[in-house]
């Protein structure tokens, strides 16, 4: 009786968590890496610390940070985030089909 409690509860915590990482997931916008609601400078540098396999992220981060919809992370990616943050590039989100070509260095 005492194991299917437990059973219940560890059940009902997972579903929770569940829920909890769909809503999360939901709110989160393209480049803001460190979910902290912004895209600075600090989100660029998590995805170049990645890059350099000094950090990992966590598949939700590695969505987030896709900001060339190319589906790899790498220094590009950062680049655009950076570009973003400075204000040369107007918006992070996907356009139609296209592929976040519009950095021009």
């Amino acid at each position: 009786m005492k194991i299917k409690k437990i059973l219940s509860v560890l059940l009902i915590v997972a579903a929770i968590a569940g829920v909890c990482t769909v809503s999360f997931a939901a709110n989160n916008k393209m480049g803001d890496v460190d979910f902290d609601s912004l895209v600075t400078a600090e989100d660029a540098l998590l995805v170049l610390r990645y890059t350099a396999g000094t950090d990992e992220l966590t598949a939700q981060q590695l969505k987030v940070a896709d900001v060339t919809y190319d589906g790899k992370v790498n220094s590009v990616d950062a680049l655009r985030i950076l570009l973003y943050v400075s204000g040369s590039v107007p918006s992070l989100e996907r356009i139609d089909s296209e592929e976040g070509d519009d950095i021009i260095i």
